[in-house]
Parts: C-alpha cells; sequence; structure tokens
C-alpha cells in the first residue's frame, strides 16, 4: 500500500519514471504474498483488492511505449486464480479433512436440500395459491445457508493437504504465447480501464498494442443496451455497430488470420462478440472466433486436447421437480445429435445426474440439453437440472463440477441451456461459472451460452453444429457455420450468437471467408437485470425458455 501510494504520488507529480518504478515494486509484493496463497477464493479476494496498481501502471507503460511490458501485467492482472487451478491440476480437498468440517458440511447440504424442497413445493402450486411471503422466506434462508456452504468449502481447502500443496505459476511470456499459435490464429486480448481500452493484437510472428477510445462505463451501458433487445426487427442493431467501431473497426487491418481468439476482460466477457456488425455483415462472416480466459491458459487447453474423441454422451429434457417448462426441442436436439454419433440420448427421467456422474469421464462429448440458471448471488450454485434419483439431486451445480474428472476423455462439453457462459466476474477478472468448472475438470473445450436462448433455435443450432462437426470441420469452425445457417431462419443475434466457444477451437481446415447472411426478424419482450461487477442476461421468451424465471 505504500508503494502504491508513492507511485500515485509521483504520478501526480509528472515522475512517470519513478510512478513505474514504484508501481512494479508493489506489484512484486503482491505477487509474492498472492503466491502463497492456495486457496482459490482467497487468492481471488486478495487479487481484487490490488487490480487499481495494475491499471495505473499498464497505463504509464503503453503511454511510453514498452508494449510489451504492458502485456505482461495485463497478463499478470488477470484470471491468475483459475491459472493456478489449471497448473496445480484437480485437487481433492476433503482427503484429510477434519471429520467435525465434514460433519459440517454433510449438515448443511441436508439443510439446502430441506429448504429446496420447500420451495419446489410452494411454487408447484396453483399460481393463484402461491405465499409469496413464505417463498420469500424460504428462499432468503436458502441464500444465507448456501453462502455458509461455501464458507465451509474454503474451511476444508484450508484444511487441506493437497490444497496447500498447490502453487502458483508464472504468467506465459509473450514469446511463448506466440510460438503456440499457428499461422492462421490470432489473439486479441482487450484490457478495460476507467478511460480507456487497450488490445493486443498477437499472432505466431507479429506484437501490437492499440488503445481504444471507449471507457468501462460506455462499453457496460453499450452492452446492456443490447442485451435488453428490446427489439427482434433490427438485425443490426445499434448497439452492436457501435461496439464493432469501437472493437474491432480501429484493428482491423490486423486481422489477417482465418481464426480469432478474444481474450475479454470485465464487462466484455458478456459480449457476443460474433455478432458484432458494421450494418451490412457480422465478425463472424470472416472468422472462426474461440474465447480464453487469458492467454496463459492457452499451453493448459492444447495438452488437454482429445484428437479421437468420437463417442457421446447426450441428456435431454430431463424430468425435473422443479415447476419449469417441458423443454420439447431439447429432447429432439438430443435424440438428434445422438443418432448422429450412433448412440442413444438418455432423455426424461433417463436423463439423471447419475448419468453423468458414472459416465461423462469415458465420453470424448458430453452434451447437456436442459434448464439452466445462474446464481447471482452464491455463483458455486448455478446450475444444469438433471433428473433425480435415489442418488443425486439431479442439481449439477458449480461446486461439484470441480469434482468431476473429465481428463482422459472428453474433448468438449456443450451446455445446451441458458446462462451457462456467464458467471460472478471479480476485479481480478476471474468468472466463476459452469463454463470455467468443466474446463477446470478437464476438457479443453466448453460452449456454453451468454442469455437465455430459443429452445427450438437452439435445437437447430446443435443438429447444424454437430452435423459440420461430424462432416471433419473444427469445433471453432463447426460453431461459425452452425450460426450462419440457423440465420436462415433466425436472423436476429438473439437466437444464434449466444453460445460461445471457450477453450481450444480445433485447428482451422477451411476458407472461412462468407457473405453474411439475410433475413427477417420477429418480436420479443426483454428486462435487464443490474449491472455491476457481474453483467446478468436481458431476459427474452419466444416459445419456450431453457431457464427458470
Amino acid at each position: 500500500m505504500s508503494l502504491r501510494s508513492i507511485g500515485l504520488l509521483q504520478e501526480d507529480q509528472g515522475d512517470t519514471a519513478q510512478a513505474i518504478t514504484f508501481y512494479q515494486q508493489a506489484i512484486e509484493v503482491t505477487e509474492s504474498i498472492q503466491s502463497e496463497i492456495q486457496i482459490e477464493e482467497l487468492k481471488t479476494s486478495f487479487a481484487a483488492e490490488q487490480v487499481p496498481v495494475y491499471q495505473h501502471l499498464i497505463n504509464l507503460l503503453w503511454q511510453g511505449d514498452r508494449l510489451e511490458e504492458a502485456f505482461n501485467y495485463g497478463e499478470r492482472a488477470r484470471a491468475r486464480a483459475f491459472l493456478d487451478q489449471l497448473a496445480g491440476g484437480r485437487v481433492d480437498f476433503r482427503a484429510g479433512a477434519a471429520s467435525t468440517l465434514l460433519d459440517q458440511e454433510q449438515s448443511v447440504r441436508t439443510e439446502i436440500a430441506t429448504l429446496r424442497a420447500q420451495l419446489v413445493a410452494f411454487r408447484n402450486r396453483a399460481r393463484d395459491q402461491w405465499d409469496t411471503e413464505a417463498i420469500a422466506a424460504v428462499q432468503a434462508e436458502l441464500t444465507s445457508r448456501e453462502a455458509d456452504y461455501a464458507a465451509l468449502l474454503t474451511q476444508l481447502k484450508l484444511q487441506s493437504p493437497e490444497a496447500a500443496s498447490v502453487v502458483s505459476v508464472d504468467v506465459a511470456s509473450l514469446a511463448d504465447i506466440q510460438e503456440l499459435l499457428d499461422a492462421d490464429t490470432t489473439l486479441l486480448e482487450y484490457f478495460v480501464t476507467e478511460d480507456r481500452t487497450l488490445v493486443s493484437i498477437i499472432t505466431h510472428n507479429t506484437f501490437d498494442t492499440v488503445a481504444l477510445d471507449v471507457s468501462r462505463e460506455d462499453l457496460t451501458d453499450t452492452i446492456t443496451s443490447f442485451r435488453d433487445f428490446a427489439s427482434l426487427e433490427d438485425l443490426h442493431p445499434a448497439s452492436l455497430q457501435q461496439l464493432h467501431s469501437w472493437l474491432i473497426a480501429p484493428i482491423e487491418t490486423h486481422l489477417v488470420t482465418r481464426a480469432v481468439g478474444i481474450v475479454p476482460h470485465n464487462v466484455l466477457h458478456y459480449l457476443p462478440f460474433a455478432a458484432l456488425t458494421d450494418g451490412e455483415g457480422y465478425l463472424s462472416d470472416h472468422y472462426v472466433l474461440f474465447t480464453l480466459p487469458s492467454a496463459s491458459v492457452l499451453p493448459f487447453v492444447q495438452e488437454k486436447r482429445k484428437p479421437d474423441a468420437d463417442t457421446l454422451l447426450a441428456l435431454g429434457n430431463p424430468s425435473i421437480a422443479e415447476p419449469l417448462p417441458v423443454l420439447h426441442f431439447a429432447q429432439r436436439e438430443a435424440e438428434a445429435v445422438a443418432d448422429l454419433y450412433g448412440t442413444q440420448p438418455f432423455v426424461g427421467a433417463d436423463a439423471s445426474e447419475s448419468v453423468v456422474w458414472l459416465q461423462a469421464a469415458n465420453a470424448g462429448i458430453l452434451h447437456l440439453a436442459a434448464h439452466g440458471e445462474y446464481n447471482p448471488y452464491n455463483p458455486l450454485f448455478s446450475t444444469i437440472y438433471l433428473a433425480e434419483d435415489a442418488e443425486n439431486d439431479g442439481r449439477l451445480e458449480v461446486h461439484e463440477i470441480y469434482g468431476l474428472d473429465l481428463t482422459a476423455a472428453t474433448d468438449l462439453v456443450v451446455l445446451s441451456a441458458c446462462q451457462t457462459q456467464i458467471g460472478a466476474l471479480s476485479a481480478g477478472d476471474e468468472v466463476v461459472g459452469l463454463s470455467r468448472a468443466f474446463l477446470y475438470a478437464g476438457t479443453p473445450s466448453v460452449i456454453a451460452s451468454l442469455w437465455n436462448v430459443d429452445d427450438e433455435a437452439t435445437a437447430l443450432l446443435m443438429e447444424r453444429f454437430y452435423t459440420h462437426l461430424r462432416a471433419g470441420l473444427s469445433k471453432g469452425e463447426a460453431l461459425r457455420q452452425a450460426q450462419i445457417d440457423v440465420r436462415d431462419e433466425y436472423p436476429h443475434p438473439y437466437y444464434w450468437a449466444a453460445f460461445v466457444l471457450t477453450g481450444d477451437a480445433g485447428d482451422v481446415t477451411g476458407d472461412v471467408a462468407l457473405e453474411p447472411t439475410p433475413g427477417g426478424g420477429g418480436l420479443c419482450w426483454g428486462a435487464a437485470l443490474p449491472v455491476g461487477l457481474v453483467l446478468v442476461a436481458g431476459i427474452h421468451r419466444r416459445r419456450t425458455l431453457r431457464k427458470t424465471r
């Protein structure tokens, strides 16, 4: 804190060189402390407090044309807890834990299950018989107990010998990242500050950084405006055109490869880059797109590739106790994609959580077509709803997914549900959600959604995706081509742009430069939840939503 304060004083007095020196010293002390914190939650909260010094230093380095240093500190400022998780491998933090803590954990889990059963019973009554006060009281108690459970998990990790063995790793150097990029891939790593946004443009043999004249506030407001989905008539919304002019137009001359990887930052985690438009075509017309939490995770996702993954485990339209609508198209979707792989899907009561625990480890692809729910209060309880049985309650939650082992066979997880890509965003750029949990579990690639998706359009998108994947396209190419196919029938970005591929997109195999597809529009109603550190999806309904309201 003292070093940072001296740096601020030097910067205010115009002594940039001294300010940089003191900021660098402050970061060295910060990271020496951070490296000794083994617990993800504590590492994340500690890192979040240190973000301002990184922002000041990165701005000064950029102004001094010290671009590679600015990029390095940008990497050091983002998703460090997740990077350490990937580097450290899977940890059984319950091994060796005190029996009293394990008993407390089981007790709280039982209380949570009881409260959830009460909520389901209340909500399964006729709507005019709902006791709203009782529902609110049970929901508040449930939220409190979930927070208690998250705290207990932290205590278990603090006492775990295995968790204590996890070490902090350095971020990858620019040269290391470039060595991993093939000639057909460009990385765009964004860094959002209060007044401007920096983007580093990296290929296997070039590097540059460009300052974009757009503030964090302007990005937040404009992304929120798009995600309100006020109308589906305009296929090229003004918000997406504005975002394209800020984020893509100034660097278009640098985009000369067929694949473009996006490393988003801050509010950009909630932006569908594929739908950015110049008013005539979309960014995905010309590039295979994928995202990464940071450039430094690239070696870890690449080493998890399983190129011979040709088996599929598909679950669709699970029978659930929650009062949620039947997903007719989700069942057809699971049946269609399973047929492409010559296997039988699990649907209805057979689409159970137990099937995932018993069979996912041996599947090359795990496909879940179900209701999804993001929990903004306790992100570790964000959920994919599956069927329950005697062994499991049917709620596949983030904190449980960390216990899955997908390291042996799984090359891709597809979360064909609502809000599976979003999560709680810390100031340190850590996104806690379903997508990240599956990456930790061992898959190199996850396809997940940024908002509440349309049931019928999603079924079509997934059928086209797997058709192209089976025809030999890479994961990234297959998703891109499926989105273009869906635009023939559902042209507005709401229908086709929600799904994002995070991690390994595979090798580009063909020509990706295509003309934009024309199409018609539709009608919708919408609303956006608040924007803070977390931007939650606008809500839309057409036919059937894959999300509880």
